[in-house]
């Protein structure tokens, strides 16, 4: 009889175990490369920005200065170039590493001297500018010709591809420009060379082959992405001749304008009597608010008087006196009450935050008291009327209350022809304030010829 091994039984299902790791291992480095892609496409974006940038200040530094130097505004404008790309123009990884050792070593011995950091940014940007204007861009002047003359400036700029596969990934999408070698390439990197040394063909191969490896060595192999900027500017030249002006005898008066000299100092005594007009409306309109606040005063005393003598003919009598007109007064007393306490608030908002917003708010509230003055004095006058009627009589003994009131109501006369005049004095004062000004600006125009600056 033979025996038969079992074996364990082996599941029909598949078995899932491990799945979601291999996914990982999958998917992870698909989505880290991509988003380093991402922040590439960043840097040049920001690197293609800053050359638009550096080709305006490139042609604005050309036109400054072919007015005075013509011979030297290319090399000027090649050295604004550069400044402007030197913050983003330090060593990639990879590029020059002979030179970046070397740069290397000066910023570790400027750490060890304890260089204070700005000689250290410095030296950053000095690194940044040598190798934008010697390296990575290339400057080219077109110009200046027409009128008004008209200077070009263009600039290749080469940035630097610093994420792995990225320039295979460029090539599949925009095309072989990476691959317009600046001498023989190999694949995808873009070969600069430091200096080319020449070879002869009656050299012996033994010495062509040093040479070539040579050449090989000052070769180095980087990925860069080219970056074209364009600017175009016009400018007026300037001969370098002085503007001499003449005076009303036709002598030559270099560099002087009597007329412009003589605005100036009208326009300076102007300004001061300006200061004094305005301070004169400063005046005026806190007159005007003084004389609105006595004429409040004069009107609730002419309220408190007429009510005192309300009060003497109905003391020691059992009959009420002009009752209506009593309660309407107090009713307006107590509005204007109101109205005065809500325009301290508002002044005081004012006084801490004089803005336009406050000021408006204080207008209303000054118009609001005015009004509701005008409606006490109304009333108190219907009140007055009743108490000096004839019906019913009134008591005897209170002659001395009667002139009071009749007091007070002459006071409020003399009050309101006050702030009538206080208004007509700050109008006065305004208009002269505003015709001062525009005298002022006519010697402004004058002294400037025209021209706000």
């Amino acid at each position: 009889m033979k025996l038969r091994a079992k074996l364990p039984a082996r599941s029909i299902l598949p078995d899932e175990r491990g799945q979601a790791l291999v996914e990982f291992i999958l998917v992870t480095p698909v989505i880290i490369f991509f988003f380093f892609v991402l922040l590439q496409f960043m840097l040049i974006l920001f690197a293609t920005q800053l050359s638009n940038y550096a080709v305006f200040a490139a042609a604005r530094v050309y036109c400054v200065q072919h007015a005075a130097d013509p011979d030297q505004a290319a090399s000027y404008g090649e050295l604004a170039a550069g400044l402007a790309m030197a913050p983003i123009s330090s060593l990639a990884a990879g590029e020059l590493p002979v030179w970046a050792s070397f740069i290397e070593d000066i910023i570790n011995m400027g750490d060890s001297l304890d260089l204070p950091d700005a000689l250290e940014d410095l030296a950053v940007l000095a690194e940044g500018y040598a190798l934008a204007r010697y390296w990575r861009s290339t400057v080219e002047f077109s110009g200046p010709g027409g009128d008004p003359e008209v200077i070009g400036v263009t600039m290749l700029y080469q940035y630097p591809v610093i994420v792995p596969g990225f320039t295979l990934l460029w090539e599949m999408l925009r095309g072989p420009s990476l691959t317009e070698e600046y001498d023989d390439a190999d694949g995808y990197l873009r070969r600069k060379r430091l200096i080319d040394i020449p070879t002869h063909p009656l050299l012996p191969d033994a010495i062509k082959d040093i040479i070539n490896g040579l050449n090989d060595f000052l070769t180095f192999p980087m990925p860069y992405v080219d970056i074209n900027a364009k600017c175009t500017m016009g400018y007026e030249g300037w001969n370098g001749s002085t503007i001499v002006l003449e005076d009303e005898n036709g002598s030559d008066d270099e560099g002087s304008d009597p007329e412009g000299e003589a605005a100036i100092a009208q326009l300076e005594t102007c300004n001061q009597e300006l200061g004094v007009l305005q301070s004169n409306e400063v005046d005026a309109a806190v007159a005007v608010q003084v004389a609105e606040d006595n004429l409040v005063a004069a009107v609730q005393d002419y309220y408190t008087q007429t009510k005192e003598l309300n009060d003497c003919y109905e003391s020691g009598t059992n009959v009420t006196y002009c009752s209506s007109q009593r309660s309407s007064a107090n009713s307006a007393d107590s509005n204007l009450d109101g109205a005065v306490a809500n325009q301290t608030a508002k002044q005081n908002t004012y006084n801490g935050n004089p803005n336009q917003a406050n000021a408006d708010a204080l207008a209303a509230a000054n118009d609001d008291v005015a009004s509701k003055r005008d409606i006490l004095e109304a009333r108190v006058n219907s009140w007055r009327s009743c108490l000096l009627s004839g019906f019913p009589a009134k008591p005897s003994g209170c002659g001395g209350k009667k002139t009071d009131m009749n007091t007070a109501r002459t006071l409020v006369t003399t009050r309101k022809n006050e702030l009538a005049q206080a208004k007509i004095d700050h109008q006065l004062a305004e208009a002269a304030r505003k015709a001062k000004a525009t005298e002022c600006e006519g010697y402004s125009d004058a002294a400037t010829g025209g021209h706000s600056f």
